[in-house]
């Protein structure tokens, strides 16, 4: 019914894609971030600066969570 043990090979795989599945997360949000600094440039020219502070707050915490995965 249950396996004698732990698989080792399998964790080996497991952590292996996991690793792969995070930096193309992090390389994902970096490049988000990017595109929504450019678009706190635009907010700021357009005079939107509430606007601008929100989408702030949203890029600090998306780097938290990049460093976090790193």
């Amino acid at each position: 019914m249950f396996s004698s043990g732990p698989s080792y090979a399998k964790l080996k795989t497991n952590l292996r894609l996991s690793i792969n599945r995070l930096k193309l997360l992090e390389k994902k949000k970096t490049e988000l971030t990017q595109k929504a600094r450019k678009e706190i440039a635009d907010y700021i020219a357009a005079g939107k600066i509430e606007r601008a502070k929100i989408r702030v707050e949203h890029i600090i915490r998306e780097d938290y969570l990049v460093e976090a995965m790193e």
